[in-house]
């Protein structure tokens, strides 16, 4: 994880389609120092261009 890269940054969130419950699980086993966002309907998978079937890959945005 390259958390440490951006915490110069105000925000750092992670998104996927997974569930919440699914994500508070993977949060927690990864010690994610962030918070995930998620999209089931995969708008913003697909707005970002991260939509791959129905998978998502795996990347990284900065937005100022």
């Amino acid at each position: 994880d390259s958390c440490p890269d951006f915490t110069k940054h105000d925000f750092v969130y992670g998104v996927s389609a997974d569930t919440t419950t699914t994500q508070a699980k993977w949060q927690t086993k990864q010690e994610l120092p962030y918070s995930l966002l998620s999209d089931r309907l995969r708008v913003l998978v697909r707005a970002l261009g991260t939509a791959d079937g129905n998978k998502t890959t795996r990347s990284h945005f900065i937005f100022e």
